[in-house]
């Protein structure tokens, strides 16, 4: 995981409380992010909460929040940021993907298969299929 922020607009990153865009309650990353933040002794505020990646990403895209967010999921328009940025560095997140190994399902198969293939490739980590 890793803090998306957009950087040709305010620096948001550098204010007191950071302004954060972060998942609804219950979510792993949400839990992982507020830790973090708080192990760290950061001050920071929940500026937005929302269901969706869509919803985050426009918050982050408008300059009004940074968002803690898995790797793969941060746009090219957007910058990872960590310690150089004065923000705490994020736990990675596990991600499980569950397949029957009785599945008759060829296609379910390719989809799985391709979608652990394009996890290892983003994220340089190989996993168990």
């Amino acid at each position: 995981m890793a803090w998306a922020a957009m950087t040709n607009g305010p620096r948001v990153w550098e204010e007191r409380p950071l302004p954060i865009a972060v998942f609804m309650p219950g979510s792993v990353a949400r839990e992982n992010a507020i830790r973090s933040l708080e192990r760290a002794k950061l001050p920071f505020r929940t500026s937005y909460e929302s269901p969706s990646l869509l919803g985050l990403l426009s918050m982050v895209e408008a300059g009004l929040a940074v968002a803690p967010l898995a790797r793969c999921a941060i746009p090219a328009q957007l910058s990872m940021l960590g310690r150089s940025h004065g923000l705490p560095d994020l736990p990675p997140l596990e991600l499980i993907l569950a397949r029957s190994t009785k599945s008759k399902r060829p296609p379910c198969d390719f989809l799985a298969d391709q979608l652990m293939e394009d996890l290892q490739r983003q994220t340089g980590q190989a996993g168990d299929a």
